[in-house]
């Protein structure tokens, strides 16, 4: 851990014994870091959206009748809402 830290600090009985500072991270810090969508040139919405599907689907499949059970509520909640508007 004390490899990736900008500062190393040593504790002893409570008490600060030392405190150096990393220099080798503090020279891989100067370098400025682009965000993913201007390092790519890409738009990261994209990418995540096809992740939550994929996610989605899989959470479908994996749960049929929750699924089922969801699908049916919803199609009987709306039919109800119709109905009653058509009847008025």
């Amino acid at each position: 851990m004390a490899n990736q830290a900008q500062r190393i600090i040593e504790i002893s009985d409570g008490e600060i014994v030392a405190d150096q500072r990393n220099e080798a991270v503090a020279l891989q810090e100067t370098k400025p870091a682009l965000p993913v969508a201007a390092a790519t040139g890409r738009n990261p919405f994209w990418p995540s959206v096809q992740e939550a599907v994929k996610m989605a689907w899989r959470a479908l499949l994996g749960h049929r009748a929750r699924a089922f059970l969801s699908m049916l509520g919803i199609i009987i909640g709306v039919s109800s809402v119709v109905s009653s508007m058509a009847v008025g």
